[in-house]
């Protein structure tokens, strides 16, 4: 049960003008942290630039501490973000996603799997290490591995990119998943990642 009484607003996230591309979950992620994936704001091609802005929360996986000691305000940033003491928002740890429907971590690793749906061609599956060095995903300079929108694309960015892509004549929404760290099926696909498609239901492994 919830006890309703404890309830308490946290974040809050606005999507003022279209109605899809709100993201999807929360999951508390190592060292108890609250990660938050969260749309670009919806529309087509991300007509704002949300997820390629830094000054912006959406088309983002943010990640923040919303419990303990925070001085009066509703939540801590842990120290690692990586725009803590720079130009951009505290919260964010990841940029450049378009709707990340579901994420999870491998309890081995602690790598973070991120299931992001496409617009026109792919969808696309992304893996992030516990300390990333590029934390851009890509969106919406590209789309899976290809250029989508040039004008978006900078010298400077070096995106991290998806490890799997998968073309919309075969998956059109895809969910995410969760790396197998079972002992029933471990000879079988021990340390795969099984993911699914919202909309075709086919279901995949992928071996890293």
């Amino acid at each position: 049960r919830v006890a309703t009484k404890t309830l308490r607003t946290v974040l809050r996230v606005k999507h003022p003008i279209y109605d899809n591309h709100y993201g999807g979950q929360l999951a508390f992620g190592p060292s108890k942290r609250l990660y938050i994936g969260v749309g670009d704001g919806g529309g087509g091609g991300d007509p704002f630039n949300a997820a390629g802005d830094r000054s912006d929360l959406r088309g983002k996986i943010l990640r923040i501490n919303p419990y303990g000691n925070c001085r009066g305000v509703r939540y801590c940033v842990p120290s690692g973000n990586p725009f803590v003491g720079k130009r951009g928002r505290d919260e964010i740890l990841l940029m450049g996603l378009r709707n990340p429907w579901r994420f999870s971590f491998d309890p081995r690793t602690d790598n973070l799997w991120i299931g992001d749906v496409g617009q026109d061609a792919f969808e696309e599956i992304s893996r992030v290490g516990p300390d990333p060095r590029r934390i851009h995903l890509g969106w919406s300079c590209k789309e899976g591995r290809s250029t989508y929108n040039a004008g978006r694309c900078r010298d400077s960015v070096s995106d991290l990119g998806p490890v799997a892509v998968v073309r919309h004549d075969v998956a059109e929404s895809i969910t995410g998943g969760y790396v197998y760290r079972g002992t029933r099926y471990r000879d079988k696909i021990g340390g795969a990642y099984v993911f699914a498609d919202f909309s075709t239901r086919r279901v995949w492994l992928y071996r890293a």
